[in-house]
């Protein structure tokens, strides 16, 4: 039986709640996207916690798979196998860029249940439990299929659903998929997509405007309203009034009086009519000669445009009505609820066009009042959707209505809270800004975006690289073309791993290793020995204070470094400028030790990684140009990556995560990239020229433009450039190559804002 702290509250499609009668507006959020999946699943993994080891986490192109339905972007894929021998669940695990969403009042997401998925027997595919930290986890609810908006459902979840400060510090996102329904009819395996998750928080908008005047809480409220009748009579006849009235408005508990509305209509010839200015300043004065004065007082002024939407509560009165409710809203000038913006200035005449603006649509608002208006208070809300420049100068508001409807007679209602509700106030976006830099020929390990702690590198394919069983000493070489600011955090490392050839992760996942990592300080290269041992699934020792460190005086980062291992213990340093350090093994290892821990008897592999560092790192890279084994009896490794790519080698990311990858040099490599894009671990050779980018990652809808002059005409959209461009970290790119460049003269680019 399935609990009942389970939650079953699925939206099909974005909504709102309706909570009063007539027209409620949706509130506009600030979304803080966390991943839309454009085209990829960077970053997220599967973790079997419930039972099933074997669920795989991919990507799934749109529109079909996308909750947009575009075809230019997609959602993961999950597929969890469920039997009766264990297989209970599992769950999609992921480490945001950034944690802090303390500005954010919910946790959102859409899902979707595959048509061909596995369903429990109540219909359900995965009982589904949201977690923004391994102690902070949403309510668990059900996913089953649904038909609307092409599966897609949306969840909305207030933080109050989840520990008090979790949205502070959101350590890492989860989707916990399980179902312990069993025994279950049959196996199989669920599928589900996610997409679009981020958290969102109501949009700042301009303060409401409700002067007190518009509560109409005592008879001085009403007596500036102008058209209560000779010779303030705006239009038609005498018989309308607008008095103050000691109903109360049950909506409002604070409420001392409201508005009263009574008109005569003749509907014969449209000779009488309901119209009447209401200002904010109660001591305006309409002018009794047809001229309004000018309203001075910037308390009683306000820009239309910093406004959504009118408010107020209304009550038809039905005992004097001869009207019926209906006919007054499907007739007239204006159709439905007669409500406009009253405008600053003067009136011609008192039957010309007046200072008045129809903001909530123009000769027809099709704004009812409610059915149940004629039993009791009811609350609408208008929606302002024709504010122009000219209602900049707003005092008040006016009802007009010209009848002309079926029924001669009384019109009479009651008006109270009259509110301007504020807009959203809206945001500039920033101009993408456009660079242009010189990339450096070589390995790519590039920090795509895919995680604070991505790893990007290769490990030789072959084990035979073991400085623990060598007859002699061992050198390990790599030549670094580029390395990042000092800015940057990220690090270059070599491990030497004796657990495995095949760990995108190996500093994390393998029991024993020991790194060689360089990082590129404000002060110049600085070398750090680490090891761990029996520590497999953690960083263990990796970074103990006791760890061998070097600094060379004058030596830059960029260059050849080498590391030569003797009697086990013994490791020789020397630096792109010739200085040179012997320094001791990690954690103070014996021999005897290092061949324990370091000889497994599978031999040792050897990765040539860098890992990001942080969140700061995202978007750097290090390029290496060349890499080198040899000594003690193992067999000669040398790689010229620059070679490679300028001889036509594809390089490793055309094979693909933990793949072979055969150079041109003639070396066997795996690709142990964390990612699996294709500018993540990869070569570039001298074809491409130029590093294009923009500063702007939440769209990648611009197009590129290019001209030989830079005068104001000639300019035309690249499409080769524009479709080649990618996402890195936080902002676009697109490699230029020379094939894109004309044969003679320059080059000048622009970016076009979609």
């Amino acid at each position: 039986m399935k609990s009942s702290l389970i939650k079953h509250w699925l939206q099909a499609g974005v909504a709102c709640l309706i909570f009063t009668p007539g027209l409620a507006i949706c509130q506009p959020l600030t979304v803080t996207m966390v991943d839309s999946f454009a085209n990829n699943v960077n970053g997220w993994s599967m973790q079997g916690w419930n039972g099933t080891p074997n669920a795989t986490c991919t990507w799934a192109a749109g529109p079909t798979y996308d909750a947009g339905q575009s075809a230019s972007s997609g959602s993961m894929e999950l597929q969890i196998p469920f039997n009766n021998t264990g297989y209970n669940g599992s769950t999609a695990l992921y480490s945001p860029s950034v944690s802090d969403f303390s500005a954010c009042t919910a946790f959102a997401f859409d899902v979707k249940v595959d048509p061909n998925s596995w369903l429990d027997g109540a219909g359900d595919a995965v009982q589904l439990q949201p977690g923004l930290s391994w102690n902070n986890k949403g309510f668990i609810f059900y996913i089953a299929p649904v038909a609307t908006n092409n599966g897609w459902q949306h969840i909305s979840m207030p933080a109050s659903d989840f520990a008090a400060g979790t949205f502070t510090n959101v350590t890492e996102i989860e989707f916990q998929t399980m179902d312990y329904d069993t025994p279950f009819a049959s196996n199989g395996t669920a599928i589900i997509y996610i997409d679009n998750i981020e958290f969102t928080a109501p949009s700042p908008t301009y303060p409401n405007y409700n002067p007190p005047a518009f509560q109409f809480n005592d008879p001085s409220t009403t007596a500036e309203i102008y058209g209560t009748g000779t010779p303030d009579l705006w239009y038609g006849g005498n018989n309308a009034s607008f008095t103050w009235s000691s109903t109360l408005d049950t909506l409002d508990p604070s409420s001392t009086g409201s508005l009263y509305v009574s008109c005569q209509f003749d509907g014969a010839n449209n000779g009488e009519s309901c119209v009447c200015a209401i200002p904010f300043d109660t001591n305006w004065v309409g002018g009794n000669t047809g001229q309004f004065t000018v309203e001075t007082n910037p308390a009683y002024i306000i820009d239309a445009r910093q406004y959504s939407a009118i408010e107020l509560d209304v009550m038809w009165d039905s005992v004097n009505s001869t009207v019926p409710l209906d006919d007054f809203n499907a007739a007239g000038d204006i159709h439905g609820f007669p409500m406009g913006a009253l405008e600053n200035g003067p009136i011609p005449n008192p039957t010309g066009g007046g200072v008045q603006s129809e903001i909530c649509g123009v000769g027809a608002s099709n704004i009812y009042i409610p059915d149940a208006a004629s039993n009791g208070w009811v609350h609408m809300v208008i929606p302002i959707t024709y504010a122009t420049i000219e209602d900049s100068q707003v005092i008040g508001i006016w009802m007009k209505k010209y009848y002309g409807g079926p029924d001669n007679g009384t019109v009479a209602f009651w008006v109270d809270n009259i509110t301007y509700d504020g807009a959203v106030i809206p945001t500039v976006k920033p101009q993408a800004s456009l660079s242009l830099s010189k990339p450096v020929d070589g390995l790519q390990l590039n920090f795509d975006g895919y995680g604070p702690y991505d790893r990007e590198g290769v490990a030789t394919w072959d084990n035979s690289y073991s400085f623990v069983t060598a007859s002699g000493p061992v050198t390990y070489s790599m030549t670094i073309g580029y390395a990042p600011p000092p800015a940057y955090p990220s690090g270059l490392r070599i491990y030497l791993d004796p657990m495995s050839g095949t760990s995108s992760s190996p500093d994390w996942n393998d029991a024993n290793i020991l790194s060689i990592n360089l990082n590129n300080n404000a002060t110049g290269p600085l070398l750090t020995l680490e090891c761990k041992t029996n520590e497999a699934n953690s960083n263990g020792d990796l970074y103990d204070a006791s760890d061998p460190t070097w600094a060379p005086s004058n030596s830059p980062t960029v260059g050849t470094w080498s590391f030569t291992i003797s009697n086990n213990t013994n490791i020789y340093c020397l630096a792109p400028d010739g200085e040179s350090t012997n320094l001791p093994f990690p954690l103070s290892l014996t021999s005897a030790q290092v061949a324990s821990f370091f000889d497994q008897g599978n031999g040792m592999w050897v990765y040539y990684s860098a890992e990001c560092g942080g969140t700061t790192g995202e978007g750097s890279r290090w390029v290496l140009t060349k890499a080198s084994i040899s000594g003690g009896g193992v067999p000669a490794l040398s790689d010229n990556f620059v070679t490679d790519a300028n001889n036509g080698d594809p390089g490793p990311a055309s094979v693909g995560q933990g793949n072979e990858w055969t150079s041109y040099s003639g070396v066997d490599w795996a690709n142990e990239a964390n990612s699996s894009a294709l500018y993540a671990t990869y070569l570039i050779g001298t074809n491409t020229v130029y590093f294009l980018d923009w500063t702007d990652n939440t769209t990648n809808s611009y197009t590129v433009m290019t001209n030989t002059t830079p005068g104001p005409s000639g300019w035309g959209s690249n499409t080769v450039l524009t479709g080649e461009s990618y996402l890195n970290a936080s902002s676009f790119r697109v490699e230029v190559a020379n094939t894109n460049l004309p044969p003679t003269g320059n080059l000048f680019f622009e970016l076009m804002a979609p």
